[in-house]
């Protein structure tokens, strides 16, 4: 279930429409062609837009049951015209919790903990900000009842289906790992709503979507 944030309230019954069509078509065609259109889209968002946005994603959080009841937060660090994470990652280390951002290796991911933001470098995959990977490296299940993850996506559709960016890295990471994805957090803007996404058996669905 995708929950929509509006400065004012939360609801969980108003859905964006999409009159997408050429569902025959191949299913990686029309992924790769809603995953341009909707970072063409995300792109435009004005800058006042962005600002209210994270800041009612830093709002919501320090509100939000999983997120408070976590002493272990993994993370991403924002990058290009993504919901900005900057916030909540200073504030999950203001309050002491166990920060782990990601760093990709190969083909795969692994997060690694930071105890300052300024501990990530810009000069990672794609030129997304990571950690070095010298620090403590997250370890699967420990503390998983205090641990959640959120994560940055695409777009997402009403059934709760998530587009990526095409590499895999999050259903990769998150496969083996089914008692975390039950505590998962996909986050985006209301724009980032779609109305189908073609999935295969590889594709993971977050266990919450919250969009600003």
């Amino acid at each position: 279930m995708i929950c929509l944030i509006s400065l004012i309230s939360c609801t969980k019954t108003d859905y964006l429409t999409d009159n997408r069509t050429g569902a025959m078509e191949d299913p990686g065609f029309l992924k790769k062609t809603l995953r341009k259109e909707k970072i063409r889209e995300r792109n435009a968002l004005p800058n006042e837009w962005r600002l209210l946005a994270e800041a009612a994603f830093l709002s919501a959080f320090k509100n939000f049951a999983l997120f408070k009841d976590s002493k272990v937060i993994l993370l991403y660090a924002s990058f290009g015209s993504e919901l900005k994470t900057d916030g909540i990652i200073k504030y999950a280390l203001h309050l002491g919790k166990k920060v782990f951002l990601p760093k990709v290796m190969g083909e795969n991911m692994e997060f690694y903990r930071i105890r300052s933001f300024d501990e990530l470098s810009g000069t990672g995959y794609k030129g997304i900000r990571e950690p070095a990977g010298n620090t403590e490296k997250y370890i699967y299940p420990e503390n998983i009842d205090k641990t959640c993850i959120i994560i940055p996506g695409v777009c997402f559709d009403k059934e709760g289906n998530r587009l990526g960016y095409g590499g895999g890295f999050y259903d990769r990471f998150l496969a083996d790992k089914p008692l975390l994805l039950q505590r998962s957090v996909a986050v985006g803007y209301q724009m980032q709503e779609t109305e189908h996404i073609e999935t295969s058996e590889y594709d993971l669905k977050p266990s919450r979507i919250v969009l600003f």
